[in-house]
């Protein structure tokens, strides 16, 4: 996103100007501008390592006159509290565990294609997708490595070459997300119309396009809680789309960094497509390729999808006009909802059924994230502020009996500013 406007941040109370930074910033250029003007403390230090602090004073920085809310601070203590516990402290043997673990399943989806058992093969291709996923988030958010860059190097890796995915253009989003979680008009993962309309305060936004496309709407929305499902097994491909685009102008991108990426990032996926296709060489017929093709996009696509819709989609939207009312930890605790703990559901969700602590602290290991939640727990309960958590399927209860209220006001609303 070009920007000709001063981008200024307020981290520890002082003001530092970052426009020339914009386009060079590895996490995306996107969530510099939409923090400008406001507080970034907490979300730098959540996303941030400490050696990076001392670059600020490459900055022009100016003392801000506006003191910390009592939220930023508890932010800040809790903070303290993890890292008295060292829970950011990496441990080797569980990603070498993680890895290893995670390649097995393709390579098991590869012996089994090669022995003929191509409809099982789909199905673990589809489930390694999903596990190759949750790892490549680990290595983008810096959980398993202190030197970021190999963090990067094999963030790309599991995501471009492994699974598809350009990771430059998933860190943009993603990153862009974790700071202003469920903010209408700025949290990226929010915006899913015309398909899904996840709060009232986006009923203005149908009467803007044309009456067409708006009685469609009006006819499809009630139904969005029935046809939720099916659409998770959507997500993949939708996701690889998205990615190709991106890759293809990367080289026009107004970030230096993503350009830098262009050429590896174009290779990978490439590399990712053709060994794809090699697979199917070893199936008897079209129509087992295409089975093959649709199965195993379909399976990852929706196992990360319902981990992802259960987490945030459900819970509090705020205007973007609340975005500085509002303070990291305060945006956190009401925009996402963990999935109660057992070992099936930590594989299966990636750690991310933890979602509460991985938004307060990206950088947190995944293999900490059950202690950290106990601690988040109990701090919770001692502030009076909320932590939504409940069982995964109450969780899908609670997200499509809310798909399915915002859905049923849409005719209405619609008939109403037609008269109006």
């Amino acid at each position: 996103m070009a920007t000709t406007t001063p981008t200024v941040l307020t981290i520890d109370g002082v003001k530092y100007d970052v426009s020339k930074w914009v386009p060079y910033h590895p996490g995306g250029d996107e969530i510099l501008v939409k923090y400008n003007g406001l507080d970034a403390t907490d979300v730098f230090a959540a996303f941030h390592a400490k050696e990076t602090y001392a670059k600020l004073s490459n900055f022009k920085g100016v003392p801000s006159d506006e003191p910390a809310t009592d939220p930023d601070q508890k932010y800040q203590k809790l903070r303290k509290v993890m890292e008295e516990h060292k829970l950011f402290d990496r441990n080797p043997y569980y990603y070498v565990y993680k890895t290893s673990t995670t390649i097995g399943l393709l390579i098991l989806a590869i012996y089994l294609v090669v022995n003929g058992h191509w409809l099982s093969s789909a199905c673990f291709l589809g489930l390694f997708w999903q596990q190759a996923g949750w790892l490549a988030h680990d290595y983008c958010h810096h959980d398993v490595f202190e030197n970021r860059k190999a963090n990067n190097f094999f963030g790309t890796i599991c995501g471009n070459l492994l699974q598809g995915y350009s990771m430059t253009w998933w860190k943009d989003r993603h990153n862009t997300h974790h700071a202003i979680t469920n903010i209408l008009e700025a949290d990226p993962d929010i915006d899913n119309l015309p398909i899904f309309m996840w709060t009232p305060h986006d009923f203005h936004r149908l009467v803007t396009w044309n009456n067409k496309l708006s009685t469609v709407l009006g006819n499809t929305l009630p139904y969005q809680a029935f046809y939720f499902l099916p659409f998770c097994a959507t997500l993949k491909l939708i996701w690889c789309l998205q990615s190709f685009f991106w890759v293809l102008g990367m080289k026009q991108s107004p970030s230096k960094f993503y350009q830098s990426q262009a050429t590896l990032e174009r290779v990978l996926l490439a590399i990712h497509w053709l060994c794809f296709a090699s697979l199917f060489t070893f199936l008897p017929t079209v129509t087992s390729m295409v089975y093959y093709f649709f199965i195993s996009q379909c399976i990852g696509g929706f196992c990360i999808a319902v981990i992802v819709f259960f987490n945030h989609y459900a819970c509090e939207h705020l205007p973007n006009s609340e975005k500085k009312q509002n303070s990291f930890l305060e945006l956190q605790l009401k925009g996402t909802r963990n999935a109660n703990p057992s070992i099936l559901m930590d594989w299966f969700a990636g750690g991310l059924n933890y979602q509460i602590e991985h938004h307060l602290f990206p950088t947190m290991p995944r293999n900490n994230l059950y202690k950290a939640s106990l601690i988040v727990k109990e701090f919770c309960k001692k502030s009076n502020m909320e932590y939504q958590c409940c069982s995964f399927l109450e969780g899908l209860i609670i997200l499509h009996k809310h798909l399915h209220t915002v859905g049923q006001a849409v005719p209405n609303y619609l008939a109403k500013a037609k008269t109006a």
